[in-house]
């Protein structure tokens, strides 16, 4: 039998149509098992009753022997006098009261990406028990948006507030420790001694504008759970690789996922082939996040589509607006 041009030409298409459908089906099986994998992992730690750092935690004869295994930033190996030293002088450990006392917590942890321009948001994220922010994410001018009332704002050194103008008396500010410089510099300024702004990536504050028992230190409990459980990133890392950390973002959820009962979101969506604004301030572009080494962007994407697809949390700029919706539906039993 003679095949025509014809013939072969459509017998061509057709097997290109084949195996690429095939290779669709794998990479969405092989997608599906990635996604269930990184959800799943993020519930298979027993939660923790209190999320910040106690002295007695790494001190004495009730030290967490658990986060002695690891350095900084998942554990406190090779830190344990520094991180002494800071806890003994913050003395408060524990919740605020108000969250304390409410056992049935609403959160919603704020992001600061550009998808939340011009959403006006405000009313409905200060509906909230629980406020969460991250870094230096602004409130002063962009209230409309994102609301006025902070319960914790997680952050680290470089990305303190330094203007008077921005302390929230309410706010608990959460200071993620990533590195031993971080620890030296809330002692320094605990003390209100000169700052040794050496080894940052960017200056620090040099003064606090908060008061001290605002202070709180995140356990790094929650940046290993994160890293390496939710995420899964390499727990030993190559002298001439890049070392890979979740962001403050991530962080602050999976800590929402521990002390609330039900977790909303705002501020998360991430375009990277866009050029959109990267914050909901300023003129950063989304161009601005690709150069970014520090972090696995696409892997915490794939991990919060997950959590919103079991409906672990629910992202208000996809949810209904209507705060009554959402105040009115029960999540725990009291």
């Amino acid at each position: 039998m003679k095949w025509s041009t014809k013939m072969y030409s459509t017998m061509k298409k057709r097997s290109i149509k084949f195996w690429v459908a095939v290779v669709a089906v794998l990479s969405l099986s092989y997608s599906t098992f990635i996604l269930t994998k990184v959800s799943f992992a993020s519930h298979r730690i027993k939660k923790k009753s209190n999320p910040f750092l106690c002295f007695s935690d790494v001190n004495g004869s009730t030290k967490d022997t658990s986060l002695a295994n690891h350095q900084l930033p998942y554990g406190i190996q090779k830190s344990e006098s520094a991180f002494a030293t800071v806890l003994h002088i913050l003395k408060g450990c524990d919740l605020p009261p108000e969250v304390k006392k409410n056992k049935c917590r609403k959160c919603v942890v704020v992001g600061n990406g550009g998808v939340l321009r011009n959403k006006t948001l405000g009313k409905l994220i200060d509906s909230f028990e629980v406020v969460i922010r991250i870094n230096s994410g602004p409130v002063r001018g962009y209230e409309s948006d994102v609301g006025k009332r902070t319960t914790f704002r997680l952050c680290y050194p470089e990305s303190i507030f330094k203007d008077p103008r921005d302390a929230d008396p309410d706010t608990t500010v959460v200071i993620i420790p990533f590195k031993p410089h971080d620890l030296r510099w809330m002692t320094d300024v605990l003390l209100h001694k000169p700052v040794n702004v050496s080894g940052f990536w960017r200056k620090p504050a040099t003064k606090l504008i908060y008061k001290p028992d605002q202070l709180r230190v995140l356990s790094p409990f929650y940046l290993y759970k994160a890293a390496h459980n939710v995420l899964h990133l390499p727990e030993k890392i190559l002298p001439e690789k890049i070392p890979t950390h979740p962001t403050s973002g991530i962080i602050a959820i999976t800590m929402a996922l521990d002390v609330c009962e039900k977790v909303y979101i705002a501020g998360f969506k991430y375009n990277l082939s866009s050029n959109n604004y990267l914050h909901y301030y300023g003129n950063e572009t989304m161009f601005e996040m690709t150069k970014d080494n520090y972090h696995d962007i696409t892997a915490e994407q794939i991990f919060l589509h997950q959590l919103k697809y079991r409906q672990v949390i629910t992202d208000l700029i996809e949810a209904p607006t209507d705060p009554r919706r959402l105040t009115e539906s029960r999540v725990c039993e009291l």
